[in-house]
């Protein structure tokens, strides 16, 4: 008799938490990083997934800003975490980074116009 293996073994790359896709701009602070403009591509409750102009090192310590519309406010959100993949740009591409939240912190406010 054959025992079937456990789904993680079928499929590693399966996340722990679902991702919205959130195409949204973004800030970005981290150590020898010149361009803080950044382009968030999705998100979950561990981590993001962003494009930048710049390559950070595995492990390295990363904060990101963003904000959101919600009903005539803006939500702006502040994550701060660790680096845990970067794929690197080619030319004139930019970098795709990963990150995994270590903290987050929202504040409402007015919308600007």
């Amino acid at each position: 008799m054959n025992a079937t293996p456990p789904l993680d073994a079928e499929f590693p790359h399966q996340r722990k938490c679902s991702r919205v896709h959130l195409p949204v701009a973004a800030e970005i602070q981290f150590p020898r990083c010149p361009q803080p403009h950044a382009r968030l591509r999705d998100i979950s409750v561990l981590g993001a997934y962003f494009y930048a102009d710049c390559n950070p090192e595995q492990g390295s310590p990363i904060r990101i800003r963003f904000a959101l519309p919600v009903v005539g406010q803006e939500m702006k959100i502040t994550c701060e975490g660790v680096v845990v993949r970067v794929e690197p740009g080619s030319g004139d591409e930019t970098s795709g980074i990963a990150m995994q939240f270590t903290s987050y912190e929202m504040a409402q406010g007015e919308m600007a116009c």
